[in-house]
């Protein structure tokens, strides 16, 4: 679906999409063997996420990449997610859960040989495919909403894989329509989106529900 706003403050055109997320049939699942699967459910133009002591990132590619200038997402949180101890920092290791990631994966000229695809892990295999034709990919920008609101403004390349750069935006609460976004300095070029709830680490139960991803571009 294409919006189109206009302000007349600034007298400036934007124009702008947003993601289908009643349409399951575009979005895809990446599944660990080691990991139990969230379980997914689109309906009424929402997308929900039921998080059992799980993790399974959800996928959406775009048919070609797309420059985007800012990026707003609506969602609610139901359960009680996570019991973080005062001295164990969200994010750290044994406590790298959150509620909800907001991951956009940026084209970029990063290749796998034919060496590297024999040898990669699912989900980095996973990544590259989300490449339109003739590019690689760069990174996954994760825009990342917390419980512990002392993160809030704090980023880093997760200890994971150099590929992840994380940002800590907002907080969610339980019960409470969380509204998180982000604009860019300049446009930056999209492939697809790979979004994470997880609570596999901290055995966490949750629901999240995601209302609203909308995009902007200038």
């Amino acid at each position: 679906m294409f919006l189109k706003k206009h302000s007349l403050i600034s007298s400036l055109l934007w124009a702008g999409f947003l993601i289908p997320l009643d349409q399951a049939s575009q979005w895809q699942s990446l599944q660990f063997s080691s990991i139990p699967a969230n379980k997914v459910s689109h309906s009424s133009d929402k997308l929900t996420i039921n998080v059992n002591k799980s993790a399974s990132p959800l996928i959406y590619p775009f048919k070609e990449s797309k420059s985007i200038k800012s990026v707003s997402a609506r969602f609610t949180v139901e359960g009680n997610p996570f019991k973080f101890k005062e001295k164990n920092t969200q994010g750290s290791k044994g406590n790298d859960d959150f509620v909800f990631r907001l991951g956009l994966v940026k084209k970029g000229d990063k290749t796998l040989n034919w060496m590297q695809r024999q040898v990669a892990a699912p989900w980095v295999l996973k990544m590259h495919s989300l490449a339109t034709k003739g590019s690689g990919i760069d990174s996954i920008l994760f825009l990342t909403a917390v419980q512990q609101k002392k993160l809030i403004g704090q980023s880093r390349v997760h200890p994971l894989s150099e590929y992840f750069i994380e940002e800590y935006l907002v907080s969610a609460e339980p019960g409470k329509e969380v509204h998180m976004e982000k604009s860019f300095d300049q446009n930056i070029d999209v492939v697809g989106l790979w979004i994470s709830a997880d609570g596999d680490q901290t055995q966490a139960k949750f629901k999240v529900t995601i209302k609203e991803l909308l995009f902007n571009y200038k």
